[in-house]
C-alpha cells in the first residue's frame, strides 16, 4: 500500500485529498499493527524526556483550559468523550478537571505506555463501529475532542456527523489537524528552502486542512466556530538553512527541542497568556497544527 502513487484532489471546501484513498481494511490494519506498536514514529515514541512529557501535559492543559473558555460554564461533573485518545494525555488532564471521560482509538497502546490509568475508561477497536454504538444508544457528551485523527480517517464527512450525533445541544467539538499547505509552507517551497512537499505522505495522512480551510469547513456541516488556535510554528527553522530540517534531517531533533523549550518558557506566564499566543498564530495563518472549537449551530434546528 506505501508503494502506490497517490495523486492530490481539492474538495469542496478547500482542503486537499490524497487521491485514490485506501480501504477501510488496509487503514484498519495499518493502525491497529503499526502505529503504536512501532519502536517509534514522528507522533508517539517509546519514551520521551521530562520537558517533553512537560510539553505534552501543557498542550493536554491548553485543550481543556480552551474549552472551558468557549464553553463558559464549570466543566465539573461534565462528560468528554475523545476519538483518537492516543497516549491519553487528554484525558489525564480532563480528568484532573472534573471531567468525567471516555475514548476510543484503534489501540491502548499507547495509553498503557503513558497513562496506563486510564485505560478503564477507553475502549480499544474500530472508531466508526464504536460510534455507531453510542449513537444507537442515544448517547450524548457535553464535548467530544478529536485531535489528529480527521486528516487520517477515509471519511471526514462521516466521522463528523456521527459526532454531530453525540453533542448535547450547548457541547462543544474540538478538532485539532495538522496545518498543512500552510502560508509559511508555501513561501519555504517558494523561495526554494524546501525541494518538495513533505507534508504529503499518504497513507498517513489522507486529508490536509489549514487555519483557511478547517474553520469553512466545520460550518459547512453546521458548526459555529467559536475559537481557533495553533501552536508553535516549527516549519519556521525550514528559512534558515542552519535549521532546515527538510533539507537536513539531522537537524529535526535540535528544531524540535527548541520547540519543547519555547513552548514551556511562554507557559510560564500561564495557560490563558499561552492560550492567546496560540490563537495569534493561527490569526496569521501559521502553526505546525490548527484546532477549532465549535458548537452546533442554533440553525439546525
Amino acid at each position: 500500500m506505501n508503494a502506490r502513487i497517490y495523486a492530490k484532489k481539492a474538495s469542496n471546501y478547500g482542503y486537499i485529498s490524497a487521491d485514490p484513498l485506501p480501504s477501510e481494511q488496509d487503514l484498519t490494519e495499518h493502525y491497529s499493527s503499526k502505529y503504536y506498536n512501532a519502536p517509534s514514529t514522528s507522533t508517539y515514541q517509546t519514551g520521551y524526556t521530562d520537558e517533553e512529557i512537560q510539553q505534552k501535559e501543557l498542550r493536554a492543559q491548553l485543550v481543556v483550559h480552551s474549552l472551558q473558555h468557549a464553553y463558559g460554564k464549570s466543566l465539573a461533573g461534565k462528560c468528554l468523550f475523545e476519538v483518537g485518545y492516543g497516549e491519553g494525555f487528554i484525558l489525564d488532564s480532563a480528568q484532573k478537571a472534573g471531567l468525567e471521560i471516555s475514548g476510543v482509538d484503534f489501540t491502548n497502546a499507547g495509553v498503557m505506555r503513558m497513562n496506563p490509568h486510564l485505560n478503564s475508561f477507553v475502549a480499544a477497536e474500530n472508531a466508526y463501529n464504536h460510534l455507531d454504538t453510542l449513537v444507537k444508544s442515544n448517547k450524548k457528551f457535553d464535548f467530544c475532542v478529536m485531535q489528529n485523527v480527521l486528516e487520517h480517517v477515509i471519511d471526514p464527512d462521516k466521522l463528523l456527523v456521527s459526532m454531530k450525533s453525540l453533542i448535547k445541544p450547548d457541547g462543544l467539538l474540538l478538532i485539532n489537524v495538522p496545518n498543512d499547505f500552510s502560508r509559511l509552507q508555501k513561501l519555504a517551497l517558494d523561495r526554494g528552502y524546501i525541494d518538495r512537499e513533505f507534508w504529503f505522505g499518504p497513507v498517513e495522512h489522507l486529508h490536509y486542512f489549514n487555519t483557511e480551510n478547517l474553520p469553512l469547513y466545520v460550518q459547512s456541516l453546521g458548526f459555529d466556530v467559536l475559537d481557533m488556535y495553533g501552536d508553535f510554528p516549527i516549519d519556521i527553522f525550514l528559512l534558515n538553512k542552519h535549521s532546515n530540517y527538510v533539507m537536513d534531517k539531522s537537524k529535526g531533533k535540535d528544531s524540535h527541542k527548541a520547540r519543547v523549550v519555547l513552548d514551556l518558557l511562554m507557559a510560564e506566564h500561564g495557560i490563558e497568556a499561552y492560550h492567546h499566543f496560540c490563537q495569534a498564530m493561527s490569526g496569521v495563518g501559521i502553526g505546525r497544527n490548527v484546532c477549532v472549537i465549535g458548537r452546533l449551530s442554533k440553525k439546525q434546528g
